[in-house]
């Protein structure tokens, strides 16, 4: 006689309590970021001019910066919304609350890399611009 198989082991569920919270969490999350996105996208039409002006002239940061006032509100709001999506999901499915769970926490990890990889792009061309002016002549 063949022993039938065990039974997967079902995965960790949240509680009722807790698939409210992740629902409140995901609702404004996926709300704040759609605005982004929609923010971003109203944002190429005087981004495109700044942009030809830039290159028309030949200048660099005239160009990029433009740019990136564009993608970064549009990968802020898709990550955003990927991550409210994972917690979404932890209440719509069951058994595999951890790994959406886990997923949302990789897009958020992206989010906040962007962001801190921004900020501190953003402090060291505040300091080589003060260092370039002469800020700090006088306290060496």
């Amino acid at each position: 006689m063949v022993e039938p198989l065990p039974e997967e082991p079902q995965g960790y569920e949240f509680n009722a309590l807790e698939n409210k919270r992740f629902t409140r969490l995901a609702g404004a999350m996926q709300a704040v970021a759609v605005l982004e996105i929609v923010g971003g996208v109203v944002a190429i039409f005087p981004v495109w001019s700044a942009v030809a002006e830039g290159l028309r002239n030949q200048a660099i940061m005239a160009t990029l910066l433009p740019i990136a006032g564009v993608l970064v509100p549009l990968a802020v709001g898709v990550w955003t919304y990927r991550a409210g999506g994972h917690l979404r999901l932890i209440v719509q499915t069951q058994g595999d609350d951890i790994r959406h769970l886990m997923d949302a926490v990789s897009e958020l990890t992206r989010l906040y890399l962007l962001q801190l990889w921004l900020f501190l792009g953003a402090l060291g061309f505040l300091l080589f611009s003060l260092v370039a002016r002469g800020a700090f002549r006088g306290f060496f």
